[in-house]
């Protein structure tokens, strides 16, 4: 059975809420349609003044949503992969770590 149409546009709107933005053909895999269906969504959701649309990629209107309070689960962590050695990375890295760090997050290289 077909999902109704608002509430795949409810889950889109949900989905690209909670990212910031999202990739169409991403989206397509999650709700387990067409990339054509998600396009015709986004292109209305547009209209309504909901989404912003780019190359492939879908924003939201507005800002991304948060955990309550700021608050970070114990022992979050983000992984970064990079090669092994480039000046300007390691300048990268050291903002990133600071940031992250005053987040209350780890980083892993």
């Amino acid at each position: 059975m077909r999902e109704p149409v608002e509430l795949r546009r409810q889950r889109i709107l949900a989905a690209v809420q909670a990212r910031g933005s999202a990739r169409v053909r991403d989206l397509a895999a999650e709700l387990e349609v067409s990339v054509v269906t998600v396009r015709r969504d986004v292109e209305e959701l547009t209209r309504e003044g909901k989404l912003r649309r780019g190359h492939g990629v879908v924003r939201s209107t507005l800002p991304a949503q948060e955990l309550p309070g700021g608050e970070v689960a114990a022992g979050d962590r983000v992984a970064v992969v990079v090669p092994e050695r480039h000046s300007y990375l390691t300048e990268t890295l050291h903002g990133a770590r600071t940031v992250l760090e005053e987040a209350g997050l780890r980083i892993a290289l």
